[in-house]
């Protein structure tokens, strides 16, 4: 029997009492600052699984892809179509909430988010961080760019020539790149949380909630106004296409700070 989870709420500083209330919640939850208990039903029985508490998560986002059902920003202006990636169990380990990506789907997004200071926070979940070749290295996860997949506006691809790594890469208008790689080795078969943020010359990565890397860039990023991909480097088909799931994409149009980091990563995660 599959796991069913549903959420109780409680506005309280204390975690509502693990028995189960009615009513009880699916996500996306509706509200963003509380206690939820996490409870799941196997076999029939209902337990508590864990309490979580939150503060306000920033709504004020540009494009968010909680892939409940569908590829469709929640802002409708920049729906993603979807080209053969597969709803599967996502971060809270509900059916149909996230995409698979086997390799050769992928998504495009033709409305092409752009912003010169962004915020891009997203979840995977993967076992394959591709080739140790330097050459050949880089799942694309999410990459803005031309269809040499050379012109990146943004892209935020795995890494696996110096460990289990992910790496952030823009550049500008005169083809100078700055790349920054996380110094965590990142697991496998595991959802991570990651935030990578450019702001006004500086640019961090955050996993799960914690900053892990972080360095500085002395430009103006360029936007080509290039179509955006979810599990997809157009110059590099199939070998950088990326292979595992994909779960709640937001991008902000400014830094998020860390208090608000934690309060995504809090909420989303189960």
């Amino acid at each position: 029997m599959s796991r069913e989870i549903r959420y109780e709420y409680s506005a309280s500083a204390q975690p509502p009492d693990p028995t189960p209330s009615s009513p009880l919640y699916t996500t996306p939850l509706p509200y963003a600052t509380g206690y939820y208990k996490a409870i799941a039903k196997e076999y029939g029985v209902w337990s508590a699984v864990t309490s979580k508490s939150f503060g306000i998560v920033p709504t004020d986002y540009i494009a968010y892809y909680p892939f409940t059902g569908n590829a469709n920003d929640e802002t409708g202006n920049y729906n993603a179509t979807n080209y053969k990636a597969t709803l599967t169990t996502g971060v809270k380990e509900e059916s149909n909430t996230a995409y698979y990506y086997d390799g050769s789907g992928y998504m495009i997004v033709p409305s092409k988010p752009w912003s010169e200071n962004i915020s891009i926070s997203f979840w995977f979940y993967t076992d394959n961080y591709g080739s140790t070749n330097p050459n050949d290295s880089g799942k694309a996860i999410i990459f803005k760019a031309d269809d040499t997949g050379y012109v990146q506006d943004y892209s935020i691809m795995l890494d696996n020539t110096n460990g289990q790594r992910l790496k952030f890469v823009f550049g500008n208008a005169i083809g100078s790149y700055v790349e920054t790689i996380t110094n965590s080795n990142l697991p496998v078969n595991q959802w991570t949380h990651i935030v990578c943020i450019r702001n006004n010359g500086t640019i961090k990565i955050y996993v799960n909630g914690v900053t892990d890397a972080t360095n500085t860039y002395i430009f103006t990023p360029i936007n080509n106004n290039k179509l955006l991909y979810f599990g997809r480097n157009p110059g590099f088909v199939p070998k950088h296409n990326y292979i595992g799931k994909i779960d709640d994409v937001r991008m902000y149009n400014y830094e998020i700070l860390q208090d608000k980091v934690t309060e995504i990563y809090n909420y989303e995660k189960l």
